[in-house]
């Protein structure tokens, strides 16, 4: 063997154990970097879950309590057009009521009239 290739491979060698370490090195750093953000991906993603479901909660209050509250006011606006709608109902039957009376009176008057003035000129007539 001559000392060329014993030189080489020395060098091969080296550099190749140089490779080895650092390589080992990389594989550590990575696997600490790994963890790492597997331990702080971890906890970030759990925070945002609960963020989410406090959200979704505060939300989910907010439209039973809105819908809870527009059914109150629909209920009581109802009612008031019902009671409005049933006054004026009553109204316009009292109304139509009290005008056909007064109708039906002035024309019973005036039939009872009218036959008072037949029987009157009738009367004498077919009396003869």
């Amino acid at each position: 063997m001559s000392v060329w290739t014993a030189m080489s491979e020395t060098v091969s060698n080296v550099l190749n154990a140089i490779g080895s370490v650092i390589n080992s090195a990389l594989s550590s750093i990575l696997g600490i970097f790994t963890s790492i953000w597997q331990g702080i991906s971890g906890v970030v993603m759990s925070v945002l879950n609960n963020i989410l479901t406090i959200i979704t909660t505060v939300f989910s209050t907010i439209s039973n309590v809105t819908s809870t509250v527009w059914n109150g006011v629909s209920s009581v606006i109802t009612s008031i057009i019902n009671t409005i709608q049933s006054v004026v109902s009553s109204v316009f039957t009292t109304l139509s009521n009290t005008v056909s009376a007064v109708f039906n009176g002035i024309k019973n008057t005036a039939v009872s009239v009218w036959n008072g003035v037949k029987a009157a000129i009738i009367g004498p007539c077919s009396s003869s």
